[in-house]
């Protein structure tokens, strides 16, 4: 549902067994307000990558012309992104560390309007997504950034010079 370009119907018409629907008002309400950050990012995201790439096709073979160091730049700007990145997901790791439950709130009320985003522990979504789920899963997001960011930091710093 987050990725395709299907309205709130796609999940609205799902029913358990006996015919009950599988998410209730609030619940929709909250997967259409995600869905609505979501495509942006992803969007935001690809673009990203895009700009990344073209720089670094223009930066090995772009300077035929004349003699110039953009290569090295490139590499040395990827690895300055490396660090950023490692320091700001150690940064988040911490407050996230110190209260995940203040920073999951935090976030919702950043990104959500209102308090769609509450359920009752008997509802659908926590059920399938619970707070451990959330937990674990920024647990390994972040592990995998810090490991990509202090990759490209320390990887290209040491072939760069």
């Amino acid at each position: 549902y987050l990725v395709n370009d299907a309205n709130i119907d796609f999940l609205g018409s799902l029913a358990f067994s006996d015919g009950s629907p599988v998410y209730n008002a609030r619940e929709l309400l909250h997967m259409r307000d995600v869905k609505n950050v979501v495509q942006p990012v992803l969007g935001i995201g690809y673009g990203v990558w895009i700009t990344i790439l073209g720089l670094g096709i223009w930066a090995q073979w772009g300077n035929w012309w004349h003699e110039c160091h953009l290569w090295q730049d490139y590499r040395r700007g990827l690895g300055r992104g490396g660090w950023l990145t490692s320091g700001l997901v150690t940064l988040i790791a911490v407050l996230a560390g110190i209260s995940f439950w203040q920073f999951f709130t935090y976030f919702h009320t950043l990104f959500f309007e209102g308090d769609s985003w509450l359920f009752s522990y008997s509802d659908t979504l926590i059920r399938l997504f619970p707070m451990r789920f959330w937990q674990d899963t920024f647990i390994w997001v972040g592990l995998i950034a810090l490991i990509s960011g202090l990759g490209m930091g320390w990887g290209l710093r040491l072939k760069s010079k």
